[in-house]
């Protein structure tokens, strides 16, 4: 799809595609051969619960699980990437040992097509990505020994990371050389496309859940109950976001649907749940959106 959106582009009279970004599920992780490129096992989506039971044995020390969250800004859970490469690296045959001898990349989808795109000469992520696997630090962007060392994933698995509007170099898409000029998460990318610009500013947006952001400006915002998950946003311009989101569950909630902009509609009960009355649920939505908000801002 990607290609062939470059090559109507190209096609288009009187127009030149002079640069192309990414904007990458966060979450998701693949684990690869740094060789030849190619995947040592399907990739492990963000909405995997795999490793739940793994989370719970990390939470179940509490000073461990205070260290992580002031430190990333998350709580432990199976949602992000760090405990999902843990897993991969113990479940694919010989992972550990190769990964040891530096024959392996670990990252998220980002890292991965940018490898993939420039042949294995370039990998990277950006600081809003990097944030979201659990294993980099949210005062720098970076990804953190210690936090490695928590979840057994090797470091030099990793990628470089770099700044979210940096230009990595060029790329081939549908048949246009073009430099590759931003690398963002989807929901920073959605915040800032739907202009929230400003500190303060909030954004929400439905899909298989519902998912607010605030931009938090240039300081970190505090690690509170109200803002459970905190993302680096690293440019030129740093900038600080405030997450939050509700997703779709198959049994016992309603599924959450786009119905036009700005709406959310609760659906059918699914195998003896209970559906939520859409009013309730836009209500909800509402009261976590001012407590991100205020949180964002200090108050």
């Amino acid at each position: 799809m990607a290609a062939e959106a470059v090559r109507s582009a190209r096609s288009l009279r009187d127009v030149a595609v002079v640069g192309m970004g990414i904007a990458n599920q966060g979450e998701t992780v693949v684990l690869w051969d740094r060789k030849t490129g190619e995947p040592l096992a399907p990739a492990v989506v963000w909405q995997c619960r795999r490793t739940e039971d793994a989370c719970v044995r990390l939470r179940g020390d509490a000073d461990l699980a205070a260290r992580v969250r002031q430190r990333t800004g998350l709580p432990i859970d199976a949602y992000f990437s760090a405990t999902k490469l843990a897993w991969l690296l113990d479940n694919v045959p010989g992972a550990r040992e190769r990964a040891a001898r530096g024959e392996l990349c670990a990252g998220t989808l980002d890292s991965y097509t940018v490898a993939r795109l420039t042949g294995g000469k370039v990998f990277v992520t950006d600081p809003s990505t990097a944030c979201r696997t659990q294993l980099a630090d949210l005062e720098t962007g970076r990804f953190a020994d210690e936090l490695c060392q928590v979840f057994q994933v090797h470091r030099d698995l990793l990628a470089e990371v770099v700044a979210s509007d940096a230009d990595v170099g060029d790329v081939v898409l549908g048949g246009v050389r073009a430099p590759l000029l931003a690398l963002l998460c989807d929901q920073p990318s959605a915040l800032l496309g739907s202009g929230c610009l400003r500190t303060g500013d909030v954004k929400c947006t439905y899909g298989t859940g519902a998912f607010l952001q605030v931009n938090a400006g240039a300081t970190v915002p505090p690690r509170t109950t109200t803002a459970p998950a905190l993302g680096g946003l690293g440019a030129r311009r740093r900038a600080h976001l405030v997450a939050g989101g509700q997703r779709a569950r198959r049994r016992g909630r309603a599924h959450l649907a786009p119905r036009r902009p700005g709406h959310a509609r609760a659906a059918r009960r699914d195998r003896g749940g209970a559906g939520a009355h859409a009013g309730q649920r836009r209500r909800a939505l509402r009261a976590r959106a001012h407590r991100a908000r205020r949180a964002a801002l200090g108050r």
